[in-house]
C-alpha cells in the first residue's frame, strides 16, 4: 500500500506475553475469545496509510502489504504505545477524589486534571495512580488483513469522519460540488474543533477536495419530540 491510500482492515490485537486480546474488529472472534462487548460495533476499520490513524508498527507493515494479504506481526513498544515511564505513576491526595465525589477503587480508571489514569492502590490519604497508557511497555501481536482499498471520494470522506467521531456511514450525508464537500450528519453534533480536524484531514488526503462546508439540518422538532 502507498502513502495516502484509503484501506479497510481487520485485525486481532493481543499482548505477546499473555495472549490476551485487547482489541478485535471481528464479532465472531470476540465471542469465541470471551471478549465480546454488545456496545461495540465489530467491523473492519477504515484508515489512511501513513496518516497516523494507527500505531507506527502497523502503519509500517501496511505499506508492505496489498489488498487480500494476511499477516501476523509483532510490534515493539517503541513502535506501539511507547515504553512504560515510572514517573507517570504518581500519588494523588484523597481530597482530589472527594472534591470530584469519586470513590477511589484499585483497578478503576479515573480522570485527574483531564488525564486518564488507573488506580493501583489506596493507602490512607494517598492514592497511587498510573498515568501510563495501558499498553505502554508491551510487545503487541497482531493478526492483520487488508480487506479492500477505498477509492470513492464520498466513502473516503465518510471514513475520515467515522474514524474521528465514530459516526456510522448511514448517518453521514455528503455532496461534492466543484471540489467542495458539503457535509451533514443526522446522529449527533460535531464541535468546531473536531470539524477543523476533519476538514484538515480531508483536504490533506483527498486531492480532489479543496474546501469543506458543514451543513446543519433541522426538522422543526424539539429534542424531546425526536426521541419519541
Amino acid at each position: 500500500m502507498n502513502l495516502g491510500e484509503f484501506i479497510s482492515i481487520d485485525y486481532v490485537g493481543r499482548l505477546k506475553e499473555s495472549g490476551e486480546i485487547f482489541d478485535v474488529t471481528m464479532e465472531e472472534i470476540a465471542k469465541k475469545s470471551d471478549v465480546y462487548n454488545p456496545k461495540v460495533s465489530y467491523k473492519p476499520v477504515n484508515i489512511v496509510v501513513g496518516a497516523n490513524f494507527t500505531i507506527k508498527g502497523l502503519d509500517d507493515e501496511l505499506k508492505k502489504m496489498k489488498v487480500g494479504d494476511k499477516k501476523t506481526i509483532l510490534v515493539e513498544p517503541d513502535n506501539a504505545f511507547g515504553p512504560r515511564i515510572p514517573k507517570l505513576v504518581r500519588p494523588i491526595p484523597l481530597a482530589s477524589f472527594k472534591d470530584q465525589e469519586v470513590a477511589p477503587v484499585p483497578g478503576a480508571y479515573v480522570n485527574v486534571q483531564g488525564i486518564r489514569g488507573k488506580i493501583l492502590s489506596v493507602d490512607g490519604g494517598r492514592i497511587r495512580v498510573d498515568f501510563n497508557h495501558p499498553l505502554a511497555g508491551k510487545v503487541l501481536e497482531y493478526d492483520l488483513e487488508v480487506k479492500k482499498q477505498i477509492t470513492d471520494n464520498i466513502d473516503k470522506i465518510k471514513s475520515i469522519i467515522q474514524f474521528i467521531t465514530s459516526i456510522e456511514f448511514e448517518n453521514i450525508n455528503i455532496k461534492i460540488i466543484d471540489k467542495i464537500a458539503e457535509i451533514s450528519v443526522t446522529s449527533q453534533d460535531i464541535n468546531n474543533k473536531t470539524k477543523e480536524k476533519i476538514a484538515e484531514l480531508i483536504v490533506k488526503w483527498i486531492n480532489d477536495i479543496t474546501k469543506i462546508k458543514f451543513i446543519e439540518e433541522f426538522d422543526g422538532k424539539t429534542k424531546s419530540e425526536n426521541k419519541e
